[in-house]
């Protein structure tokens, strides 16, 4: 089943994201297939609006299990 996405905005990621991931293509990000790049850049550089996105979308043993 193909899921449309809204032009110009990644799968998934608010786009308080796109600073944090401005060396990859941010449309072409999914929340999902690139979760490990996303916890990795949101702990990296996020502060604690992007911490509590991770939390909330991929749980706090998943994000452990990241990093």
């Amino acid at each position: 089943m193909k899921t449309d996405r809204t032009p110009g905005r990644a799968a998934g990621l608010p786009p308080y994201f796109r600073p944090l991931l401005w060396s990859y293509d941010f449309e072409r990000l999914d929340s999902e297939e690139n979760r490990k790049t996303i916890i990795i850049a949101a702990i990296n550089y996020g502060n604690l609006r992007h911490c509590l996105w991770l939390l909330d979308r991929y749980g706090r043993e998943s994000v452990l299990g990241a990093i």
